[in-house]
């Protein structure tokens, strides 16, 4: 195509979005929705999955004793975990230490302990293993033990995330599909439009001998344009929103001592979101464009 014929159809494409003012609106507008949401349900899948991988890659397991277990049953539980597969190394936590330990957790309101003294925690065990491929076996066997009152594994709870993180990724396909087809649809009688206003210039055009992609070029452009101009409004957007979200949740998990919960920059996000926006709003347009071109064009 020659750079004459483009210049052309983009001058052409910007004044039919000049001239249906309220149809061009409207399809940018719901182009920009329709990505937004996209955008958003795909950050919170991406957010959720980085923190699964990086549980699941916890090899730690912690083996709490019941508070009322002796010395020699809190070292059964010990003998019973050094004839464990998979045990790279144990570190015992005695209840003082535990009580310690969530004194420093609470910070400046420790004092809500102050009328309490370590019997009411537990002893604990922290296992480090060998492969995390050993976790959920070793938490089999430990609930079984005596006087284990609880055994928390990060890696268990991350496999319940990880399929609500799949739940959303599916939603996220329906959604878009839907909101793209009726994107689509917005589109396309945009064009309609726009051939509508300009029927009698097309017949003249026709008249002279002008080529089907001469006649075409215009709307293709005008359509194209459209979405990437809701597709650039749903980046920003989206941006925006994921700012302002991030940084409150973060805050909120910092103050719950949830640091190791992170959410993701804003760059992270964008790399994958706007190469997906360009590339589903350029073939939004395109589809829209045909389909009204082929019924009025007859091409």
């Amino acid at each position: 195509m020659k750079i004459k014929q483009l210049s052309y159809g983009l001058s052409e494409g910007i004044r039919n979005i000049k001239k249906n003012g309220m149809s061009a609106l409207m399809s940018v507008g719901i182009v920009m929705v329709s990505l937004l949401i996209m955008n958003l349900i795909f950050s919170v899948t991406l957010v959720i999955k980085t923190n699964v991988g990086k549980l699941a890659e916890t090899a730690q397991v912690e083996v709490f004793c019941d508070p009322k277990a002796t010395a020699e049953e809190i070292a059964a539980v010990a003998s019973a975990i050094d004839d464990l597969d998979g045990v790279k190394g144990v570190t015992e936590r005695s209840q003082e230490d535990n009580y310690q330990l969530y004194r420093e957790y609470l910070g400046e309101e420790a004092y809500l302990l102050d009328q309490y003294d370590s019997s009411i925690m537990s002893a604990s065990f922290v296992i480090d293993l060998e492969n995390v491929s050993y976790g959920e076996a070793i938490v089999s066997a430990m609930e079984q033990v005596n006087r284990v009152q609880s055994v928390q594994y990060p890696g268990k709870a991350a496999r319940v995330i990880e399929s609500v993180a799949t739940g959303l990724d599916v939603a996220n396909i329906v959604v878009t599909a839907f909101l793209c087809i009726a994107s689509a649809f917005v589109i396309s009688n945009t064009i309609r439009i726009a051939l509508m206003t300009r029927k009698r210039e097309i017949g003249i055009m026709r008249l002279i001998g002008a080529t089907d992609e001469y006649i075409q070029l215009p709307f293709s452009a005008e359509s194209v344009l459209l979405s990437l101009i809701g597709a650039l409004l749903a980046l920003v957007t989206g941006g925006i929103i994921y700012s302002a979200l991030a940084s409150g949740i973060q805050s909120n998990l910092a103050e719950g001592g949830l640091t190791y919960i992170q959410m993701l920059p804003l760059w992270r996000i964008v790399i994958f979101t706007a190469p997906m926006d360009i590339v589903l709003s350029i073939l939004l347009g395109y589809l829209g464009s045909r389909r009204s071109l082929r019924k009025y064009l007859e091409v």
